[in-house]
């Protein structure tokens, strides 16, 4: 998962919700988006463009 970049981690979790899989693999995602943030929070500079 950590070869995603965020934008098909984004779409990766989008069409997770509508196909309805594994609630443990839409954890897992959600779990990954959370992680980036934190790190992207934590950079010094970084911009987000969201």
């Amino acid at each position: 998962m950590e070869n995603l970049s965020y934008e098909m981690l984004i779409q990766a979790y989008r069409a997770a919700l509508k196909l309805n899989v594994d609630d443990e693999f839409i954890e897992l995602l959600k779990q990954e988006m959370k992680r980036r943030e934190r790190q992207q929070d934590n950079a010094p500079g970084f911009r987000s463009t969201r």
